[in-house]
Parts: C-alpha cells; structure tokens; sequence
C-alpha cells in the first residue's frame, strides 16, 4: 500500500505465477513474493525473478 492506495500485482506484472504463497518487505523496501513457480523480488518499479530448481 503506497500513499493509502492498495496495488496488486499478476504474471503480467512479472510475477512467475498468480499463486502467491508469501510476501514480505525488506529492510531497503524490496518486495518480496513467494509462488509455486519461483520468488519474485520487486524493487521501485520492476521484478526480479529467481525460478524454483
């Protein structure tokens, strides 16, 4: 939630799946979403994803 708004997020959005198991944020504001496909680690403006093995 950012200024009293409410974002979400999808595949289209760069998540590797739209099962989300966790979030949690950082210390620095990183988000970090856990899916069945891997965890997506979302910075200011882009996700980093890191595929499961």
């Amino acid at each position: 939630m950012r200024n009293g708004v409410f974002t979400s997020f999808t595949i289209a959005d760069g998540l590797p799946s739209g099962l989300i198991t966790s979030i949690c944020e950082d210390g620095l504001g990183n988000l970090w979403v856990g899916t069945q496909h891997g965890i997506a680690k979302r910075n200011e403006d882009c996700f980093t994803v890191i595929p499961n093995q």
